[in-house]
């Protein structure tokens, strides 16, 4: 019999590393010319958004990316303009699960990345992208804002 495997919460102990991985996801199968999540890729969504929140906190500062994406259907200009819409559409599904609107930010990439290269209408390229970019510029911070890093630590980092 193997021993149980312990519980790990990754989110708490992941190096910006890990934390990048962890807090990615991509949301696809959109429906042609749609911006709207199904209820999978809600659930989806909101299982990397409970990451994201925890890994917030212990990397203060850093941005989540939201990146909207077509198929090569239709025109250039409106495919930009569908995958801001699902962009922004992701955006507001992770600000209601309780990510800080003040760490999102969103961009379209239309038809300009597609992950299968076709003309015909395929589920795949009608996607989102959501990636966890971590900052560890205020992650030596306590949530009072006082330092916790050791003195000399601190001091070393005075000197350099």
């Amino acid at each position: 019999m193997l021993p149980p495997v312990p519980q790990v919460d990754l989110a708490r102990s992941a190096s910006p590393l890990l934390a990048s991985a962890i807090g990615a996801v991509t949301v696809d199968g959109f429906i042609t010319g749609k911006s709207d999540l199904s209820p999978a890729n809600q659930a989806k969504l909101g299982n990397t958004a409970t990451t994201i929140v925890m890994l917030l906190r212990k990397y203060p500062g850093s941005a989540v990316h939201v990146s909207g994406h077509t198929d090569a259907i239709g025109k250039e200009t409106d495919n930009e303009v569908l995958g801001q819409s699902r962009a922004y559409s992701v955006k507001v599904a992770l600000i209601a699960m309780g990510v800080s609107a003040d760490a999102i930010q969103t961009e379209s990439k239309g038809e300009t990345q597609l992950l299968i290269q076709t003309q015909k209408a395929e589920p795949k390229n009608r996607r989102t992208e959501v990636r966890f970019e971590p900052s560890t510029v205020l992650s030596d911070l306590d949530p009072g804002g006082k330092s916790i890093r050791p003195r000399a630590v601190r001091q070393a980092r005075r000197a350099e």
